[in-house]
This record gives C-alpha cells, sequence and structure tokens, in this order.
C-alpha cells in the first residue's frame, strides 16, 4: 500500500516551500522552520499548567502537564520526538492533549534540553529525572500509587526506551506500560529499511545522521545503552510494550527487532503497523487523520495495564 492521500499532498507541499535539504541546515535554521503549526487547533482539556523542577547538575527542568476532564488515575510522562535537537511542548501540545482526553490519564510532557547546545547524555539525565519526580511526586498530579507509563515518539521514544530500562535494571520505579512510536533504537544506518528510497520521506537517513552528529558527535560512544537501547539490558522486567511503526519509515528494521528482542525476552508486546504512514505522523493531528487514530489506539491499549 501506498502513502496516504494526505501525506503525500504534504510531502509535495513541504517539498515545493523548502529551499534546502533538511540537513544540510543548522540546528538555528531547522528550528526556525516553526512546524508548530502544521498540528494545528489543539483540543481543550481541564487544565495545562507548566511547573518547573530540579533536574542534573543544577539544571531546572519544564514539564507541561496536561488533565483531562474525564480523568482517571495514572499519569503519561511523554518524551517528545525531534531527533533530541529539535521539538517543543508547543509542537506536540495537540497530539498530548489529544492523548490525554482519550486515555483518560494525565500527561506530562518533559521539555528536556537539546543538542548540539547539550549533547549526549543531557536528554537521556533530564527524562531520568523527570520520571523520578512524576513518581514522587503523583498526589499533585493524579493521586499517590497511581499507575505510570512512559512514552515517547522517535528520538523521544528512544528517550521512553532507555528511561524504561533504567527503571527496570535500578528497581526504581514500576512502570506499568512503555509507549514507543517509531522509536529510534540504534545508530546502525545500514538496515535495508534505511537503504529503501520508499523510505526517504518527512525523515531521511541524511536527517538521522545529521541528528546523531549533534547528539553523540563521538561515534565510540553511540552504541551506548543510553542512547541506543537496542545494546541495553533486554530483560523479562521490562515494562510491557505498545510500539507503533510505519511501513515508510528508515527505522522500521531496528524498530521490528527491538520488539522481537523484547518478546524473545519475554516482555509483553502489543504492535500497531500502519502500512500506509510515514514517520512524524502523529504530531499532525489537524493534518492527518491517523494521528488521531494512533491516539486513540495508544488509550485503547493502556486501558490493559490501568485495571
Amino acid at each position: 500500500m501506498s502513502l496516504d492521500v494526505e501525506t503525500r499532498k504534504l510531502l509535495d507541499e513541504l517539498s515545493a516551500s523548502t529551499r534546502s535539504p533538511l540537513h544540510e541546515l543548522t540546528p538555528a535554521e531547522f528550528r526556525g522552520l516553526d512546524l508548530a503549526e502544521l498540528p494545528g487547533v489543539a483540543p481543550e482539556v481541564r487544565s495545562s499548567k507548566e511547573i518547573t523542577i530540579d533536574g542534573v547538575d543544577g539544571h531546572e527542568l519544564t514539564i507541561r502537564i496536561l488533565t483531562p476532564a474525564d480523568q482517571q488515575d495514572g499519569v503519561i510522562v511523554f518524551l517528545h520526538g525531534g531527533g533530541w535537537v529539535l521539538g517543543s511542548l508547543n509542537e506536540y501540545d495537540a497530539f498530548c492533549r489529544e492523548l490525554a482526553n482519550r486515555s483518560g490519564l494525565a500527561v506530562a510532557v518533559v521539555a528536556y534540553r537539546l543538542a548540539p547546545e547539550d549533547p549526549f547524555p543531557a536528554a537521556a539525565e533530564d527524562s531520568w529525572a523527570a520520571l523520578k519526580w512524576v513518581s514522587k511526586n503523583l498526589e499533585t498530579i493524579t493521586v499517590a500509587g497511581a499507575p505510570i507509563v512512559v512514552a515517547g515518539d522517535s528520538a523521544g521514544g528512544n528517550l521512553a526506551a532507555v528511561t524504561a530500562q533504567r527503571a527496570a535494571s535500578t528497581g526504581e520505579i514500576d512502570l506499568v506500560s512503555q509507549v514507543l512510536i517509531y522509536p529510534m533504537i540504534d545508530s546502525n544506518l545500514t538496515t535495508a529499511s534505511h537503504r529503501n528510497p520508499e523510505n526517504q520521506c518527512l525523515l531521511t537517513t541524511e536527517i538521522v545522521a545529521w541528528f546523531w552528529d549533534h547528539y553523540v558527535p563521538d561515534s565510540a560512544d553511540r552504541t551506548d545503552p543510553r542512547v541506543a537501547p537496542l545494546h541495553g539490558e533486554l530483560t523479562s522486567n521490562l515494562a510491557p510494550l505498545i510500539v507503533l511503526s510505519c511501513r515508510y519509515d528508515v527505522l522500521l528494521d531496528e524498530i521490528n527487532e527491538y520488539a522481537d528482542r523484547l518478546e524473545q525476552e519475554g516482555v509483553e508486546v502489543v504492535r500497531r503497523h500502519y502500512v500506509d504512514q510515514m514517520h512524524g505522523f502523529i504530531t499532525l493531528i489537524g493534518v492527518l487523520p491517523r494521528a488521531v487514530e494512533s491516539a486513540q489506539y495508544i488509550a485503547d491499549q493502556l486501558q490493559t495495564y490501568l485495571k
């Protein structure tokens, strides 16, 4: 199956409006594209507030907490995508509001530090600090002892996987699920899905390489489990995995390998594969119909772990 009509139209519009290949831009130029306008109008939630917490080494973190009108006990700690270089609370506001409303769970969206200003392991450390803060302050978000989910897309999916591994290995936090949306799992850019020209859509192999160069400039560090979860400690005590993937995605092979490996270790794995979508579709709530569908799918699957 080919890309759906809405996605192809979006790619054509972006191609016509972009003067230079995206991987040739500087981080500042890339951020200046103002992608926050693409998702459209964010749905209403009962409340949206931002708090500042203490991170590592004196660094402060901002977390946006979205509370749905019809709330049940539980919170999703959401780590946004953008290759560890891009992404913001505003760019993910529409999707995370949709996810909150459809799941009934509060969603805590983390504004972790970005590269190249703060390279690896800054984003991973910030993600862990945010998860620990949420686990210790559940009563300010939902109720004490409420279930916790860690989730993220793309580079945020990478951070969610890394954080889930750390939670399992330390035993400090009991997660009921990890939701990985087309996550960046490994630094290998030679897989079949990377070599397939049909997959070079919104995210290309050149852009993935650009992200890795900015976040982990020393290639020797790129198999560190804190940045490449495929090389981490994959054991049966990891939180159950909900993983979303796309047919048109250079990351598809590494995503499937990670899900396979977890399944082999005895981790419960639930998969949703979109045969007509590309990497990056979930945030485009006002543009691509599958974005809303994905939020509903995640919400439905999480109910299994909230009972």
